[in-house]
């Protein structure tokens, strides 16, 4: 019976495994701007060129929460300052554990996710529903928008 949970096999995410995640509004990947590998670099949106900027590895914790750590640095998407405000940047930053870089992943049932910050319950944003390139991600309430689900890809 567990291996049929609601965590693993209605999101589709294998822990351990390397992914693209994809806005469903802007068709744009999950990006660590400039490539950094420093604390603190802000995560955007940019169009998909199989970097490894752009490719994360999605490990279970417990249930349906999740660490997510970019391949090119080996750091984890965290919500700046352990904020529970609206706006909050999304950055990387060294893996420490913190609800701040646990990740709630649960299925829309289209194909699609949201992905919500243990700390705050807010999901992951594309700012402004852009869909340019170098668009920061931030924290927001979930609203059910476009620019709050997201297509893990695996690669």
């Amino acid at each position: 019976a567990s291996s049929k949970s609601s965590s693993s096999v209605t999101t589709g995410i294998i822990s351990g495994r390397t992914y693209a995640i994809i806005s469903r509004h802007s068709g744009k990947a999950l990006d660590v701007r400039d490539n950094s590998s420093s604390n603190g670099a802000i995560i955007q949106q940019w169009s998909y060129g199989g970097s490894a900027n752009q490719l994360w590895t999605v490990t279970q914790l417990s249930g349906n929460t999740y660490k997510i750590i970019n391949n090119s640095s080996g750091k984890s998407l965290d919500v700046s300052g352990v904020s529970n405000n609206n706006g909050a940047a999304i950055q990387q930053w060294d893996f420490s554990n913190g609800t701040n870089q646990n990740w709630i992943i649960s299925d829309l049932g289209n194909g699609y996710v949201k992905v919500i910050a243990k700390n705050s319950n807010k999901s992951l944003d594309v700012k402004d529903v852009s869909s340019a390139d170098g668009t920061a991600i931030q924290q927001w309430d979930y609203s059910g928008g476009t620019n709050q689900q997201w297509q893990f890809q695996i690669k």
